[in-house]
């Protein structure tokens, strides 16, 4: 259960009540200065909600038995002194929703607006009913309810950006209205419903940018956030045409005839593949487009603050950086590997990883193809990075553009250590930019490893599945620790042991007075490395005896190399060794040679040439 707290609210002091992934209006508590308590259900509360509500009531009653609790409708007129809180009443009360639900189905409306906490549902009924006809009445119900949950609620593809347009000379949206939304923007209730072209692939979560052609000063006038799904309404021209839209929220205004706008001329300068003074409003933009225009969109935002500060020239939700920093995101696909070494709850891992770009030297440049947000290989001239470190580096991956180099990613990588081990191909999982992957390979024992290959934009184009290569393998430990005293002898029961002992055919021990000897297992050489999510394969719970330790620093931070066992077999005790770092605080005192550690590991690893 979540507590959202207003706290701006001048009457009261409310908190509304929900539960992710059940709720659709949540239950919204009121305490009132005259020391009274309001609870509000909404006409669109989903099951949970209604349940939720009434399990309140009863534990406001039992905790106070002296509390008069009596009933309201929407308007605050009450309906009883007495307020009924039986199983009954509750059913009761869900019920009425539900007749409230089956009542929109029948609308002879193009779309039905169905608020809930995070976004407005709309249900278009001649559709739905088109999706669910040979339903009974019931399903259908259940259906919208789950419909309006799952887009609550349930995480969304990757965002897409889409360029609006507005042309004053045309629209039915004047100047005069722009100025009255911005009188409306921080109303928590306020959002701007706008045609879209290209909607079939819209979704809630979408940048939108607004873009005015035609007369006047042209340019970015508005930014926001989609916050429907794309619904049919009335064609905003008259002309009688389909028309989708969706609703947004806005992020910022800023008023084209009294503010500094990023510009068309300067748009124009910098996109090619972008109409600026005219076209659809509505129209995606390529995620290369989208990249670029949101990183100039902030810069300019950071250039121009100082206008926000006057609500009649331009208005903002979000308070806007003082400074701008032109970075891409460090921990997009390795947000817990850089943890592995550096504190990121200390450490702004941004100006960590700019600073460490600055002495960083080209080590490989190679003609390769990355995957575009359609997923299709298109041709790029990659350039590698890395640090001058001993261990363990920190590798960039960089586009060459002709007008700027673009980032890619930013990972760890063993530098000059490492264990050679030659090995089969197995498998390629590779990264969705086609430049990063994990291969999977088969030891000579047997074993599969799985890793991440630092040097996969290199070699992607010479692997072939089955063929054999030799790899420098080694981890870092995303946590260890030296086995604690309770967990280094496994004790089973008489009973195990005596089945164990049938199960394998061998002899069961007895002590001087003919009791079965409970069988131990010494666990400090016990060794594993497991993989436990399918979807990072290259991460594993492990547990091994060290075999050598060593006291270093890695980028400031004070590290142990340990040397751990990651195959073992009942000829070959130690098949694969590889160096493990591992963080000092992880441990009160060094570990010696042939202590049990256990934890999680990131194993990576390069080709040998």
């Amino acid at each position: 259960m979540v507590f959202d707290t207003d706290e701006d609210a001048p009457e009261q002091e409310e908190v509304l009540c929900y539960i992710d992934g059940q709720s659709i209006s949540g239950v919204k508590i009121s305490t009132l200065k005259d020391g009274d308590t309001s609870v509000f259900l909404g006409w669109n509360a989903s099951g949970m909600d209604v349940h939720m509500c009434f399990e309140y009531l009863r534990a406001v009653q039992k905790l106070h038995p002296e509390a008069v609790i009596t009933c309201s409708d929407a308007d605050g007129n009450k309906t009883s002194n007495v307020a009924d809180i039986s199983e009954d009443t509750m059913n009761d009360e869900w019920g009425k929703r539900i007749e409230i639900m089956a009542s929109f189905l029948d609308l002879d409306e193009e779309v039905v607006k169905i608020p809930a906490i995070r976004y407005t549902y709309n249900l278009q009924p001649k559709k739905f009913a088109e999706e669910t006809e040979g339903m009974s009445l019931g399903d259908k119900i259940m259906k919208l309810y789950g419909d309006i949950i799952d887009m609550q609620w349930y995480d969304a593809p990757e965002p897409k950006a889409y360029m609006l347009r507005w042309n004053t000379a045309i629209s039915n949206f004047k100047i005069k209205d722009f100025e009255d939304c911005m009188k409306q923007f921080h109303d928590p209730a306020f959002c701007l419903s706008w045609s879209i072209w290209d909607w079939q692939d819209a979704r809630i979560g979408d940048k939108v940018y607004m873009l005015r052609v035609g007369e006047g000063t042209t340019g970015i006038v508005m930014a926001g956030e989609i916050i429907s799904e794309p619904y049919v309404d009335e064609d905003w021209s008259g002309k009688g045409r389909v028309t989708h839209y969706v609703d947004i929220r806005l992020d910022q205004m800023i008023h084209p005839e009294k503010a500094t706008i990023l510009d068309t001329e300067d748009l124009s300068e910098r996109f090619d593949g972008i109409e600026w003074t005219g076209g659809h409003s509505g129209t995606l933009l390529s995620a290369k487009d989208a990249y670029h225009l949101e990183k100039l969109f902030d810069k300019y935002l950071v250039d121009n603050r100082k206008q926000f500060e006057d609500s009649d020239k331009a208005v903002t939700l979000d308070e806007i950086p003082e400074e701008y920093k032109d970075y891409f995101d460090p921990h997009q696909g390795h947000g817990g590997h850089w943890g592995t070494i550096v504190n990121t709850d200390k450490v702004d891992l941004i100006d960590f990883l700019q600073s460490h770009l600055e002495g960083s030297k080209e080590v490989a440049t190679v003609n390769t193809t990355m995957n575009d947000e359609d997923g299709l290989a298109m041709p790029v001239t990659v350039m590698g990075l890395t640090t001058d470190d001993e261990e363990v580096a920190m590798t960039s991956l960089i586009i060459e553009g002709e007008e700027r180099n673009e980032f890619i990613a930013a990972f760890p990588a063993l530098k000059d250590s490492g264990t050679e081990v030659t090995m089969k191909l197995v498998k390629v999982n590779e990264y969705a930019n086609g430049l990063e992957g994990v291969l999977t390979c088969e030891t000579e024992f047997g074993a599969n490893l799985c890793f991440f290959d630092t040097d996969y934009y290199l070699h992607k184009n010479e692997y072939k599945i089955g063929e054999s290569y030799t790899f420098k393998l080694g981890a870092l430990a995303n946590e260890a620790e030296v086995l604690p005293k309770e967990d280094r002898v496994m004790k089973f029961s008489v009973e195990q042991t005596i089945n164990m002992a049938n199960a394998e055919g061998s002899e069961i021990e007895y002590d001087e007075d003919g009791n079965v000897v409970p069988r131990e297992w010494i666990m400090d050489q016990l060794v594993y490395c497991m993989n436990t999510v399918d979807e990072v394969p290259d991460e594993y719970g492990f547990q091994s005896p060290v075999t050598n330790s060593k006291a270093l620093k890695i980028w400031g931070t004070p590290m142990y190399r340990m040397n751990v066992t990651v195959v073992r077999t009942e000829d070959e005790p130690d098949a694969v060794v590889i160096p493990m770092y591992a963080k000092k605080a992880f441990f009160d005192k060094k570990t010696k040679k042939n202590e049990a550690i256990r934890g999680m590991l990131w194993m990576l690893g390069s080709m040998v040439k």
